[in-house]
Order: C-alpha cells, then structure tokens, then sequence
C-alpha cells in the first residue's frame, strides 16, 4: 500500500473555468445516478431521517454510510439537496440562501432525532466534493476526521456569510484552495496545466 502523493492547489475562477468545471461538466450522469436514486427513493428510503420535498429548497437527510447510526458521539448526517443543478461550492449565490437556510434550520430537527443539539453540529461542504451534486455534511462537534479539515470542509455558516454578507457571487468570483490527492481523479488535469 503506497501513500498517495498531495499536493495544495490554488483555484483561481480562470482555473475553475480551464481545468475544474470542464472536469465536472465530464462526468457521465451515471457518476451520480445513485444519488438520484435517493431522491426519488428507489432506494435508502428506509433511512431517510428528515425531507423537505421542495424541489428548489429542499433535501433528504440520510445516516452516512460511515456512521453506524448508534454513536451518537459520532453522528455522521448527510443533506442531499433535490436541485440537479447544483455541483458543488462554485454553483452557490444569493439565490441559493433560502435553500441553505432551510438546510441549516431542518438539520438540527434532524439530529434533535438522536439527542444531539443544534450547538453540537457542524455542517460543511467539502470542496472538491466526492461527487458533484450539492450536499451538506451534519456531524456532531465530537467527531473529528480528514473530511474536516482545512483544505476541504467549508463551514455552511461561513458558505451563508459569504454570499449573504460578502458577495452574492462570492464563489464564483473567490480563489479557493484545497488538497488534491494522486488518486483523485482530477489530479492528471491539474499535472497538465
């Protein structure tokens, strides 16, 4: 078992649109097909802990599969939300405020449902995602892990301040940096540029 090689990547918008959003705009919809499947409740629908049907502001929260539903010092949550549209951190605006929100506020009814208070959350989105349909991670505070640190995980609090307060294009227009692994799949086309 060899360790992967990182390296630390400065996404500028201009890279965005030359390297990362073509690598995205790439990936065949059978890459997130299982997602879908979720939404419309092919499957997992046994798990489904909250949903808010709303197709615009609406999501499915559902255990992670890394979580064993029991711990609840090591609540793992995931938010997928039922717009298609939205990829990652970069598709964010104003415009999606009252989605975030709403998120927000139904992830604490969520983890209420296994006696973890809204002041033991943290939920965050990582950039680069795992896969490019917008979700939101809701853990307990308790739990730590790769997935949180620096260089992938973006507080949503701070993703509302951003484009609430800051910028309505905030991520559009921001440089955003991150770790990028050999493995990941995006690594060729940044070793190119």
């Amino acid at each position: 078992h060899r360790r992967q090689l990182r390296k630390w990547v400065s996404e500028t918008p201009e890279l965005y649109a030359r390297i990362t959003k073509p690598f995205i705009d790439s990936q065949p919809a059978s890459r997130v097909q299982w997602v879908h499947n979720i939404l419309s409740k092919q499957v997992e629908s046994e798990h489904i802990v909250f949903e808010d049907p709303d197709p615009d502001n609406g999501f499915i929260i559902v255990p992670d599969l890394k979580w064993d539903a029991t711990n609840t010092d090591n609540m793992y949550l995931v938010a997928i939300v039922h717009r298609r549209d939205l990829r990652s951190l970069r598709d964010l605006t104003s415009n999606h405020l009252p989605l975030l929100n709403n998120l927000r506020s139904k992830a604490a009814v969520a983890a209420k449902k296994y006696g973890v208070s809204s002041d033991q959350l943290r939920l965050y989105v990582h950039y680069q995602p795992s896969y490019y349909h917008l979700h939101v991670h809701i853990t307990n505070v308790l739990l730590e892990g790769k997935g949180m640190l620096a260089g992938r995980a973006h507080l949503l609090d701070s993703v509302i301040d951003n484009i609430g307060n800051i910028a309505s294009d905030y991520y559009q227009r921001a440089t955003i940096p991150y770790v990028l692994g050999s493995s990941d799949e995006l690594w060729s086309h940044w070793t190119v540029q």
